[in-house]
């Protein structure tokens, strides 16, 4: 195992068996595992009987076992030392459920959301899932305008080895169906799919997409008389505080609650 790269194994059958059972695995299921590492949950997940579980494992030292799990379950298992973050949109797959790098969590969520996976089974650090329900937190809307989510269980850090210095959390999302978003999701989304075009445009276009015009949007906007450096701002680069001005003010052009 590589410290320097994040890496810290769950240890416990029983957690790594509550995660297979959590999962739902069936026959039809496409598993894609980020950091599959010494393999340990790479082979539970592959006793579920799914139709292939891919693994990517950026450690080259890892592969020893990734090779005797391949060999053991042949076509059932696809193996690639690389970088998970990069190769996620290049693989067709129905469910994500690794055991990640805790350096990788903010845009491994940002991936989940732009390629809307239908189901995720993750342990991550219990910090970010703090910052997700935090309703002051812009990942509080982001996330749970896609996802269910739902907390399994804390971890604690001598559940690994070596052993994590914070808590863990095992979560499950699944995304929400699309035919019954909110008003309040679907504006959430929207933002969300703009959030690297600057607050000004990402504003305006927001309120067009809901039916205002062009006309009445940049009125709208002027009225809100931000700063010059904020409405050039990336919006995905916003501060919490400035991110929920935002939200408020168009949810309240848009009268949704």
């Amino acid at each position: 195992m590589n410290v320097k790269k994040d890496q810290h194994f769950l240890e416990s059958k029983n957690l790594l068996l509550l995660e297979k059972n959590i999962s739902n695995i069936n026959e039809d299921d496409v598993i894609f595992e980020i950091g599959s590492g010494n393999g340990k949950l790479t082979e539970f997940l592959l006793e579920g009987n799914p139709k292939k579980v891919i693994g990517i494992e950026i450690d080259e030292s890892m592969e020893k076992y990734l090779i005797k799990i391949k060999n053991k379950f042949q076509n059932k298992f696809e193996y690639k030392i690389g970088n998970g973050l990069e190769e996620i949109g290049k693989i067709k797959f129905n469910k994500l459920i690794s055991n990640i790098p805790y350096s990788i969590t903010e845009p491994l969520y940002n991936k989940i959301m732009e390629l809307k996976i239908p189901f995720c089974v993750i342990i991550h650090g219990a910090h970010f899932f703090e910052m997700i329900n935090d309703e002051n937190s812009k990942w509080n809307y982001y996330v749970n305008s896609f996802y269910n989510l739902e907390k399994i269980i804390d971890i604690a850090g001598n559940a690994f080895n070596p052993p994590t210095k914070t808590m863990s959390v095992l979560v499950k999302l699944k995304l929400k169906d699309e035919n019954r978003l909110s008003k309040k999701d679907r504006l959430i989304q929207k933002l969300f799919s703009k959030k690297d075009r600057n607050v000004k445009n990402v504003f305006i276009f927001s309120l067009v997409d809901f039916g205002k015009t062009k006309k009445e949007a940049k009125k709208i906007f002027n009225e809100l008389d931000l700063k010059k450096e904020i409405e050039k701002n990336k919006f995905s680069n916003l501060s919490n505080e400035n991110f929920l001005f935002i939200i408020k003010e168009l949810l309240k052009e848009l009268n949704v609650k």
